[in-house]
């Protein structure tokens, strides 16, 4: 089947759900095998929403007719691509990992600085100063 002939036709799922309009095809590399394999791009527009382009494998075709053509993915499956596509091309995507790490660095340093009244009045009365590791300076 030539997949040239598939641009401009409209995606849909298994279920007969439609998802957008094909724009593309190229050859990307594969995630797990890194070989080139063809790619259907599907340009979703959703109101209210940033549109998309989703790249889908053309391996999930299931059949072509007419106008549309029937893909072997899900509804809500799909819908999470579309997410973490429209998050990755927004350009303040962050990896989740150091996302995490962030937070907890945050954590630590905000409850450094915010001791409760009490500890600091119990710090005080046995001249001790407070240390904390993940902080470079001395609270006393």
């Amino acid at each position: 089947m030539e997949l040239e002939k598939l641009i401009g036709k409209i995606a849909a799922t298994k279920n007969s759900k439609r998802i957008g309009r094909i724009t593309r095809i190229e050859r990307l590399p594969h995630l797990l095998t890194k070989k080139t394999v063809p790619y259907v791009f599907i340009f979703v527009q959703q109101f209210m929403k940033k549109d998309a382009l989703v790249p889908l494998l053309a391996d999930k075709i299931l059949k072509v007719e007419g106008n549309y053509v029937w893909f072997d993915i899900l509804k809500k499956d799909f819908d999470k691509k579309v997410k973490f596509h429209r998050l990755k091309n927004r350009g303040n995507f962050a990896d989740h990992d150091k996302f995490l790490d962030f937070t907890a660095n945050v954590r630590k340093e905000y409850l450094a600085l915010n001791i409760s009244p009490a500890l600091r009045k119990q710090e005080r009365r046995r001249g001790k100063k407070i240390i904390f590791e993940s902080c470079s300076f001395l609270i006393s």
